[in-house]
């Protein structure tokens, strides 16, 4: 079962991570492949499921002419 931080995670040129309340990276991808499964994070950390809750992402990516981007919000998990 993947997360909506899949659906957060797809754009291109880029990179995207993913953390806890107390700042610990629990996932990043780098050159995420949009609309691929490629980058997705599938809700676990180290090989276990995370605990619900409410997590941290940030997305930065250029797009084809070079412009930077950076999207910043949060993501619950429930189970």
């Amino acid at each position: 079962r993947q997360t909506r931080l899949r659906h957060a995670c797809r754009h291109p040129y880029g990179t995207c991570g993913g953390g806890d309340r107390w700042g610990e990276e629990i996932y990043r991808a780098n050159n995420i492949l949009p609309n691929t499964e490629i980058g997705a994070w599938d809700g676990t950390f180290r090989n276990e499921l995370v605990m619900p809750g409410v997590y941290v992402y940030m997305i930065n990516y250029h797009n084809k002419i070079g412009n930077h981007f950076s999207l910043v919000g949060d993501i619950t998990v429930l189970r």
